[in-house]
């Protein structure tokens, strides 16, 4: 029997989570009322900083307090305000990218949480208006498909150098993306990889924003986009390869064993298969970051939606036909890749 006991960690993790709406919430009004990037640009008063951000000086007062005691912001000796240049990249970069998405769809949806684990199913999506079963089908051609994509796209750039750096795709010609959003995945693949042609496929709305983003890096050339439906239509052909990179956890095993099915059938023989997703320990105990992710996909996401652990998708990729596999854990933003390959004896 474990020996229980309160360590200070925990106690002090028990602590911080009880405020941790009311930190949440500072750190994005301090997002949207772009304090953040006026400091970021140089040191100021605080009367300067709630002038040019359109607020009393007294409401920035209060705010100013959570600030500094996260240790976000610094007073400096003469009284102007510093921000903590250690952490300063992260407030006005990738992170920036999440706090919208955290705000405007995380709590909404896991205001329903309770009642999502006692129905077993994404009850969160009933914050959303529309009759879809799914948020990407709620979300579809609104403001928040884009803040939802921003997000995927911070995570994506978090992550997507591990992915290059594994040399998983050394020698792939076409790479199909499947659920490959407005193409952060297959820019900066196709930059990493000059000779490479990618095929991102989508839903209708995403294809379009998809499009947009790639004239406008000005790549129409070697990357595409097309709507399918992954899991029955035959996909654009002559790719030797295809990337399901944050696809699998919005749907369950089953549906997952059924995709990776279509791309075995689809592609030729040597052809893989890499999944590329945060990915949870074997015994599902972690890490934290993942194990809370996994609340938004159930409460939120879709029906049966979660994050898995490598040992799964290996299970799926060999219930689907791929019998050599290859694995490249440890990746950043706890991402891990798993790789299968088809061979004619298959």
């Amino acid at each position: 029997m474990p020996q229980w006991r309160l360590t200070e960690e925990t106690a002090g993790l028990i602590d911080m989570l009880v405020y941790a709406p009311n930190l949440a919430q500072a750190l994005y009004a301090a997002h949207e009322l772009g304090v953040f990037r006026y400091l970021a640009d140089q040191q100021a008063t605080p009367e300067a900083v709630a002038e040019h951000c359109g607020m009393p000086l007294e409401s920035f007062e209060m705010l100013l307090g959570v600030l500094r005691a996260m240790d976000l912001v610094h007073v400096g000796a003469a009284g102007a305000l510093e921000l903590n240049p250690a952490v300063a990249p992260r407030l006005t970069g990738d992170l920036a990218r999440h706090l919208p998405f955290q705000q405007e769809i995380v709590y909404p949806g896991l205001a329903h949480l309770a009642a999502a684990l006692r129905s077993g199913t994404n009850s969160g999506v009933a914050a959303f208006p529309g009759a879809g079963a799914t948020l990407y089908d709620r979300l579809a051609g609104t403001r928040l498909e884009r803040i939802l994509h921003d997000h995927l796209h911070a995570t994506s750039s978090e992550a997507l150098p591990g992915l290059i750096g594994t040399g998983a795709l050394g020698g792939v010609r076409h790479l199909l993306d499947i659920g490959g959003g407005t193409g952060t995945n297959a820019l900066a693949v196709a930059h990493a990889h000059p000779d490479l042609e990618i095929t991102i496929v989508d839903i209708p709305s995403v294809v379009k924003l998809a499009s947009d983003n790639i004239a406008e890096h000005g790549l129409s050339e070697r990357i595409h986009a097309v709507a399918a439906d992954v899991f029955v239509d035959r996909l654009p052909g002559g790719a030797d390869a295809a990337l399901l990179a944050h696809m699998l956890p919005i749907f369950t095993p089953g549906e997952n064993i059924a995709l990776l099915e279509n791309l075995h059938h689809n592609l030729p023989d040597g052809g893989k298969v890499l999944i590329f997703d945060p990915m949870l320990d074997d015994d599902e105990a972690g890490p934290l970051g993942s194990a809370a992710h996994r609340l938004y996909l159930n409460c939120i996401a879709a029906p049966g939606a979660r994050l898995w652990s490598g040992k799964s998708y290996e299970e799926w990729l060999r219930a689907a036909g791929f019998t050599e596999i290859h694995r490249y854990p440890g990746l950043p933003a706890a991402h891990g890749v798993r790789i299968g390959t088809k061979h004619s004896s298959e």
